[in-house]
């Protein structure tokens, strides 16, 4: 941004939004919405979108804010800052689980609550 030329700062800021950004965008849907069964899908990615752009897109700013002043106009601090978090953002995507081969139907439940909706599933359905 210190060009001082605007069709290059342009330039620059249309390529990061419309490539980056829509890299990043373009499958996130899908991703997302494939981490929670359906019983709790919609909620499951709202909670987390959510929590994830209060924390990404409201501290951000104010901890890049403090730490360029804590270094003295210096950005190396910020710029560290961003590489922690795009490590754990990293880490997290690739522990998150494969689920080329699972239905999106499927219901992952932890043992017990398995157990009790399998039992559920057997049992004759009553007429009210």
């Amino acid at each position: 941004m210190d060009t001082g030329n605007i069709l290059l700062i342009i330039l620059g800021v249309v390529a990061g939004l419309n490539i980056g950004h829509d890299a990043m965008y373009g499958p996130q849907a899908a991703f997302f919405s494939e981490l929670f069964s359906t019983r709790v899908r919609f909620s499951g990615v709202s909670i987390g979108y959510q929590i994830g752009s209060v924390l990404g897109g409201g501290l951000a700013p104010l901890v890049a804010t403090a730490l360029l002043a804590a270094g003295g106009g210096n950005p190396v601090w910020v710029v560290v800052y961003f590489l922690a978090v795009s490590a754990i953002t990293i880490v997290a995507t690739l522990k998150s689980p494969e689920t080329k081969d699972r239905a999106l139907g499927e219901t992952e439940l932890p043992g017990e609550a398995r157990a009790e909706a399998a039992a559920e599933s057997r049992e004759p359905a009553v007429a009210r």
